[in-house]
């Protein structure tokens, strides 16, 4: 059979195959392209992370699409968070503790906005989303949060710790400030609780002790504590805060009349912030 005729019959048979295919994949492929943004919206995009909205950090999408778990992590975040803990046993790169914490408060806050429900364990918090799977008690993976971003910031790695020009570096300290409160959070109607004891959290049991030595008073004379970050002070021109890792907390002693929102609340409030040494609570006092 002679050459052309063998080209030309190959040509006839599958260019037109190869075609189709051709203009398939370019159907299925998301456009590339550049938008100019302004200097707002650029930084506000690089920034972005699950303390600021309702998107992760591209740091941690990083994460996810190393192991190819986006996807996974949409419809099933405890299922992944699990799988990104067993990997932090093999895989020494900090980044990855930077991930579980943001995703794990990511979670939480997904937990803590749904309706609570009781399962048929008397257990609340267990719900089942229409496209993501939600299940599991928000305070916990809070508190998982807290304990990632405190191992990415001074836990040991083959990496060094993150420097102070790591965007990563602020993130993961406010993710610690902000997890703590929240992960403490088991009392009626949300209030804080500090217990020692064991904590049994979704990927291990935590044990939770107080350094009551270094407490001005015992934690009974206390009626409360409440997470300073979240009230709005009104009245005064400047809010004076003190930088640190550890959870900014109002103490209210058992004489005081009522809570924030209750009359007469505004005598015998004294402020502690949690990370000093002459604090009420010492919330930096968790280990892994």
């Amino acid at each position: 059979m002679d050459d052309r005729f063998r080209m030309k019959s190959f040509f006839r048979t599958w260019a037109p195959k190869l075609l189709l295919i051709a203009i398939v994949l370019a159907g299925c492929a998301a456009p590339i392209g550049v938008t100019k943004v302004g200097t707002q919206e650029a930084y506000l995009g690089i920034n972005a992370n699950a303390l600021s909205g309702k998107e992760i950090s591209v740091d941690t999408e990083i994460v996810l699409n190393r192991f190819d778990l986006t996807e996974q992590f949409r419809k099933d975040p405890a299922a992944v968070i699990a799988q990104l803990h067993k990997k932090a046993f093999s895989d020494e790169r900090r980044d990855l503790y930077f991930a579980l914490s943001e995703l794990s408060f990511y979670y939480g806050e997904k937990l803590e906005k749904r309706p609570q429900q009781q399962d048929t364990t008397g257990q609340p918090w267990m719900n089942i989303g229409e496209q993501m799977n939600l299940t599991g008690y928000p305070p916990d993976y809070f508190l998982m949060s807290a304990v990632y971003a405190y191992h990415y910031l001074l836990g040991p790695a083959r990496e060094d710790p993150p420097n102070a020009y790591d965007r990563r570096f602020r993130v993961a300290c406010d993710l610690y400030n902000g997890a703590l409160g929240k992960g403490f959070a088991t009392g009626e109607k949300g209030r804080l609780e500090f217990r020692e004891g064991v904590r049994r959290l979704p990927i291990a049991s935590l044990t939770i002790t107080i350094k009551k030595e270094s407490l001005e008073w015992p934690l009974t004379e206390f009626k409360a504590f409440l997470p300073a970050d979240e009230f709005r002070i009104n009245g005064f021109s400047v809010r004076n805060r003190t930088p640190g890792l550890g959870l900014p907390l109002i103490a209210i002693l058992k004489s005081t009349p009522g809570l924030p929102g209750e009359p007469a609340i505004q005598e015998n409030m004294r402020w502690r912030q949690a990370s000093r040494p002459s604090s009420s609570i010492r919330a930096t006092s968790i280990r892994r």
